[in-house]
C-alpha cells in the first residue's frame, strides 16, 4: 500500500498526482455556486425598462449603442419598433442558459484531467505488467535501460479551429407617451468551435442587460 500512496516510479507519481488534483478540484466544483434558473417574469423583467425619452430618439440611440458593442444590424424597421443585431467575437460576452433538452457540460479542466489520468492509468497498469510492479527493495537491482532519458513527444492532433461565441440581440422599442418608450431587449447565443456547436441558448445574464441599458442612458444624455 506504500508503494501506491509513495510511489517512487515517476509513472504512479504521475498518477498519484493527478488523482489528488482531479479530486480537489472536483470538490471545488462541487461547492461552487450555481444560478438557479430564470423564469419568464424575472426574464422580461431584466430584458424591459422604460426610458424617458421620445421614441424617434430611443431608436436612434439604440441602434448606435449597438454599433458601439461591434454589432451588426441585421434588420431595423422604424414602423414596428424592431431591430435585430448580430455579433461573432471570440470573447465571451454573457452567460448562456441550458436548454432543458442540453445535456450536462463538463468543464475543459476536468476533459484533460480525466484523459491525464486514463493514460496515467493505462501507462502505469503496463508498468506493473512489464514488471515494474515488484517491491521497493528491488529497485537498487541494476535494469538495462536505468539512466537513460525517456523523452515523450504529445501529438496535439488536428486543430478545430479557434472557439467563438455568436450572439443575437432583439430590441422591442414602443412609445409609452410622448416621454415615455419601453424598450426590451431579448439575446441568444451560440458558442462553436470549427462547425462543431457546444452551446446554444438564451441569454439571461442581468451584467449583459446592465451593461446595454447602461450604455443606451449614457447615448440618451449626449444626445439631450
Amino acid at each position: 500500500m506504500n508503494r501506491f500512496l509513495q510511489p517512487r516510479n515517476p509513472l504512479l507519481q504521475i498518477l498519484n498526482v493527478s488523482l489528488r488534483l482531479y479530486l480537489v478540484l472536483f470538490l471545488v466544483a462541487a461547492c461552487a455556486p450555481r444560478r438557479p434558473p430564470v423564469s419568464v417574469v424575472e426574464a422580461r423583467s431584466m430584458e424591459t425598462r422604460v426610458v424617458q425619452s421620445d421614441y424617434d430618439k430611443v431608436l436612434k440611440a439604440s441602434v448606435n449603442v449597438l454599433q458601439d458593442l461591434r454589432y451588426t444590424i441585421d434588420v431595423i424597421d422604424s414602423d414596428l419598433g424592431l431591430i435585430v443585431a448580430s455579433r461573432i467575437t471570440e470573447g465571451k460576452e454573457a452567460d448562456l442558459a441550458k436548454e432543458p433538452h442540453q445535456k450536462a457540460e463538463y468543464p475543459t479542466w476536468q476533459k484533460v484531467l480525466g484523459i491525464t489520468i486514463l493514460i496515467a492509468i493505462v501507462a502505469g497498469i503496463i508498468w506493473l505488467i512489464s514488471g515494474g510492479g515488484g517491491d521497493d527493495a528491488d529497485d537498487d537491482r541494476p535494469r538495462l535501460g536505468r539512466g537513460r532519458e525517456t523523452h515523450v513527444y504529445h501529438d496535439g492532433g488536428p486543430s478545430d479551429g479557434p472557439r467563438v461565441f455568436q450572439y443575437k440581440v432583439t430590441l422591442n422599442i414602443e412609445a409609452i407617451s410622448d416621454e415615455d418608450t419601453s424598450v426590451r431587449v431579448s439575446g441568444s447565443g451560440e458558442r462553436r468551435r470549427g462547425d462543431t456547436i457546444e452551446q446554444a441558448g438564451p441569454v439571461e445574464d442581468p451584467e449583459f442587460f446592465t451593461r446595454f441599458y447602461a450604455a443606451l442612458d449614457k447615448a440618451l444624455f449626449l444626445e439631450n
